[in-house]
């Protein structure tokens, strides 16, 4: 996609009808944001180029729209009949207790002066959220993958996805959601007895 109406298209094209799919990505909700935030401004300036500076720089009643329509596009694609994948850049801040937390970067203070509003209301509004870590072995060069769901940085309501997944998948995700097994915290390892071997 390379602009806000491309999205808003595959939207109703989604939402037409069943078109055989299981998942639909969104990479990411930060690009939809920013293609949102310039149709929003290069549409003001269309309609009138003489109140504004122009068609990139946000005005004042701007942001409620930004706000308004990057709610709106969130719930239509989680409200369609197959699941969402949202990608997103990250920003990274120190809560209250000196913890690391990691959020979506989506900008909105959804009428207050909270700028991380809407971050946390995207978090809220799926059922899993996680942080992925990418790493580069210094010797073999290899890289390697964590995506993890432990708060501060994630939740999981399924409850079956675990702390963290190495190397995930989107096919390891799925599996972890449709076959319910609670997954093992990597704190408790089970020793084996002799009764077990």
């Amino acid at each position: 996609m390379h602009s806000w109406l491309e999205l808003e298209n595959t939207l109703k094209w989604l939402q037409a009808r069943d078109r055989g799919f299981a998942w639909v990505t969104i990479d990411s909700v930060t690009a939809a944001q920013e293609m949102l935030t310039a149709h929003i401004t290069g549409e003001g300036f269309k309609a009138n180029p003489s109140k504004r500076k122009d068609e990139d720089t946000m005005q004042l009643q701007d942001y409620l729209k930004r706000d308004t329509s990057t709610k709106k596009m969130i719930n239509a694609f989680n409200d369609l009949p197959i699941n969402v994948l949202w990608l997103a850049r990250e920003i990274q801040e120190e809560n209250s207790e000196g913890e690391l937390v990691v959020r979506p970067a989506i900008l909105g203070k959804m009428g207050t002066n909270d700028k991380a509003a809407m971050s946390r209301w995207l978090c809220g509004s799926v059922h899993a959220y996680g942080h992925l870590v990418v790493r580069t072995d210094k010797e073999t060069k290899t890289e390697f993958r964590r995506l993890k769901f432990n708060r501060p940085v994630g939740k999981d309501r399924y409850g079956v996805l675990g702390p963290y997944i190495d190397n995930p998948t989107l096919l390891e995700i799925e599996r972890r959601i449709l076959l319910p097994v609670p997954a093992p915290s990597p704190r408790r390892r089970r020793t084996p007895t002799k009764e077990s071997e």
